[in-house]
């Protein structure tokens, strides 16, 4: 009896281990888009380097309250989208995350498999791009020294820029289920 008990119970645990594997691996290619774009909106990288949005921000900063702010000052605008796709844990100085910090942006809340809640967040970024103020600057040079205007990068103002990162946010949307995780 407690060999059946045992062995029971052992099926139960590995076709559980086996479902969780197959959830979470199921999203990985949403969290590496949502993470990689994440990364592409932020002015800066990790260790502080200037990306392209760094001189030719895609929104203004404290647009419409009387501030006269450098192109650059809406890097805080893009870092705070950037946020609700994805943040990178803070690890303490022992090497450790502490176990209470939850999930901050859409790939995080993907990975601990709170799909309703990653939708939301993707919907708080549809919104906040809809609801910031995009630069009127021109966009003389793309990411990797492109030239703007020529006929592979036609587009060169700011409201084409937050209308496909909008879009970014609404596919991804579309391939995430609140229930069942990612298709």
């Amino acid at each position: 009896m407690n060999i059946k008990k045992i062995g029971s119970g052992l099926v139960v645990a590995i076709s559980m281990l086996a479902f969780n594997a197959a959830a979470q691996a199921d999203c990985m290619e949403e969290i590496d888009y949502i993470q990689q774009a994440a990364d592409n909106l932020r002015c800066s990288d990790d260790d502080g380097n200037g990306i392209f949005w760094e001189h030719a921000p895609i929104w203004q900063y404290a647009a419409g309250k009387g501030k006269n702010s450098d192109p650059g000052d809406g890097c805080e605008v893009h870092q705070k989208l950037a946020r609700l796709l994805y943040e990178k844990p803070v690890v303490k100085a022992n090497g450790k995350i502490p176990a209470k910090q939850g999930s901050r942006g859409a790939a995080r809340a993907l990975e601990d498999h709170q799909y309703a809640y990653a939708i939301d967040l993707l919907t708080q970024f549809e919104s906040s791009v809809d609801s910031s103020v995009v630069n009127t600057t021109d966009f003389p040079l793309l990411p990797d020294g492109i030239l703007c205007g020529t006929s592979t990068t036609p587009v060169c103002d700011a409201a084409y820029w937050a209308a496909k990162a909008r879009d970014f946010a609404t596919d991804m949307k579309t391939r995430i289920d609140p229930v069942a995780g990612c298709s």
